[in-house]
């Protein structure tokens, strides 16, 4: 049983500690145009030494570009394309190309149409890859899916809220005439 609840505890741990190696953080809000019109805003904030690629760059520069993506359904049109803050364009040995990056932050705007004025979630997706300028380790992709409330301006976060029943934990049938001393198969080892 210890060593069920060390595996376990070590697990958790080690999932956590992976989860502090995104070097990320993710944000999203809205602002609203009036006539229906809303901007998205994704906001990226960047650990030091790292950096975030461009959504324009070309897939064959070597790191992969950042995706934005919009459920719009029947409810939402785009207006426009995904728009980008202040990027920097260097030359990278490792990848021999020009490759454009956000340093320390990056900001997607996106204009949005709502068609259905009951309509209040918009949910999107961020693909990115993120390397650092020390040693040109690269993280693999990963993803940030975001939910913004038009009416409010504000992210949905949604709780989880783990429940339990005692009763789910365990089911032990109660075996009254269980004799271990006499096996029912004698056949098996």
């Amino acid at each position: 049983m210890r060593r069920i609840f060390l595996f376990t505890i070590l697990s958790l741990l080690t999932i956590a500690g992976f989860s502090q190696f995104d070097h990320m953080t993710w944000s999203s809000e809205s602002k609203n145009l009036g006539n229906e019109e809303f901007e998205v805003i994704i906001t990226g904030e960047i650990d030091d030494h790292w950096h975030l690629y461009s959504q324009f760059m070309s897939m064959d520069a070597g790191p992969l570009p950042t995706w934005v993506t919009f459920e719009t359904g029947e409810d939402f049109e785009l207006v426009g394309v995904t728009k980008e803050s202040e990027t920097v364009t260097i030359y990278e040995e490792v990848w021999e190309a020009d490759i454009t990056q956000f340093e320390g932050k990056a900001v997607f705007t996106q204009v949005i149409k709502r068609l259905n004025p009951s309509a209040q979630v918009i949910v999107g997706n961020v693909n990115y890859m993120i390397c650092n300028d020390l040693d040109g380790q690269c993280l693999p992709p990963a993803d940030y899916t975001f939910s913004v409330n038009l009416e409010t301006g504000k992210e949905v976060l949604e709780e989880v809220i783990a429940k339990t029943d005692s009763a789910a934990l365990s089911v032990v049938p109660v075996l009254n005439n269980l004799d271990l001393n006499n096996p029912v198969n004698t056949e098996c080892g």
